[in-house]
């Protein structure tokens, strides 16, 4: 069987499969990009202290 172009899952695929997060191919590996839009995660990094 042939691999080529399925991206690898990492360990915690599933648990970000919950998180709802938007998952994109990075050198053959599927990583998280997005949990809950930019402008929440932005505004959550600015007022973190």
């Amino acid at each position: 069987m042939n691999n080529v172009g399925i991206p690898k899952k990492i360990p915690l695929y599933n648990s970000h499969l919950k998180s709802f997060v938007k998952l994109f191919d990075f050198s053959g590996c599927l990583l998280p990009v997005q949990y809950s839009g930019m402008l929440k995660e932005n505004l959550h990094t600015r007022q973190s202290n």
